[in-house]
């Protein structure tokens, strides 16, 4: 049997149970898997097929190996480019130990195909419930007439970064901002470089969605088209 007819096994036998989701997202409203929730149950059936996974991590592309432990039983690789994790409280190792920790979810959830929470489907194209007015009068926050001089993603694979002229205005802003993500899509070439887009730069595209809700919401729209259409 080969090591691909023994990992499709495990995900069989995994699609069976019903693992329960800890990770809890308070902001977005979604729960996710953490390591605790399948790693356990997975190294079982794994023991049981006779394969093994080994993890490795570098500044620019994670993999995930399974190999079958029979004599001459192959392996199949999963990689991905390594996104760090920002932690601007934490120390240095605290960030490290985050990375470490996302990448391995990432890959197993990859190699186990395990289904999980699709960020960009949560956002695209949702529109928030309205809100009651408040009978009391608010003040409403003028929004920025000048563009940030520079505001880039986490360092990496995919990172953008937007500098524009002093005293530049927001809306050149916005559609520097456009361009250059519409060109990152063009050249991505699957899913997961579309996903890990919109990971790496969410801090940008957050402060988009906070000066220009209408270019946000079209900007969405065409992660999606892109996702589909390299799925």
């Amino acid at each position: 049997m080969s090591v691909y007819r023994k990992l499709q096994a495990v995900r069989y036998e995994l699609s069976k149970l019903n693992l329960k989701k800890s990770g809890k997202n308070k902001f977005a409203g979604f729960e996710y898997f953490e390591l605790g929730d399948f790693m356990p149950t997975a190294h079982k059936l794994m023991d049981a097929a006779g394969i093994c996974g080994v993890f490795n991590i570098n500044t620019a592309v994670t993999t995930l190996d399974i190999f079958d432990n029979e004599p001459n039983g192959g392996s199949v690789q999963f990689s991905s480019p390594t996104v760090m994790a920002e932690n601007a409280k934490g120390q240095p190792i605290q960030s490290l130990g985050s990375t470490h920790t996302y990448m391995r979810r990432y890959m197993w959830l990859i190699a186990l195909e395990l289904s999980e929470h699709d960020e960009v489907d949560a956002v695209a194209g949702s529109t928030p419930p309205a809100k009651p007015k408040p009978e009391a009068k608010t003040v409403v926050a003028e929004l920025p007439k000048t563009a940030p001089a520079e505001m880039s993603g986490v360092e990496g694979p995919w990172m953008l970064k937007i500098t524009t002229d002093p005293g530049a205005d927001i809306d050149n802003w916005v559609e520097l901002l456009l361009e250059a993500t519409k060109l990152a899509l063009e050249i991505a070439k699957s899913k997961s470089d579309v996903m890990s887009i919109f990971k790496v730069n969410q801090n940008i595209f957050s402060t988009l969605k906070s000066v220009n809700q209408t270019k946000w919401d079209e900007l969405m729209a065409i992660f999606k088209q892109h996702k589909e259409s390299k799925a």
